[in-house]
């Protein structure tokens, strides 16, 4: 870490104010990556469930042909 004693009481300002703008912008963007992983994890799950009912019509539809 940094010895920030160095600085003057301004410089320290501005890098306090420079830190919480970039904790803010971070954020947001974690927010918003979590929003789109929610989406992701949806729309994952959406087609898990499609191909698990293919998966099943197909073992009937080879079950009666097998006959």
């Amino acid at each position: 870490m940094e010895d920030l004693s160095k600085h003057t009481p301004i410089e320290l300002q501005k890098m306090g104010n420079d830190i919480k703008e970039m904790h803010d912008r971070l954020k947001k963007e974690l927010i918003a990556d979590t929003y789109e992983m929610e989406k992701l994890e949806i729309s994952i799950n959406e087609k898990a469930k499609k191909l698990e009912e293919l998966e099943e019509n197909y073992v009937k539809i080879v079950e009666i042909l097998a006959k």
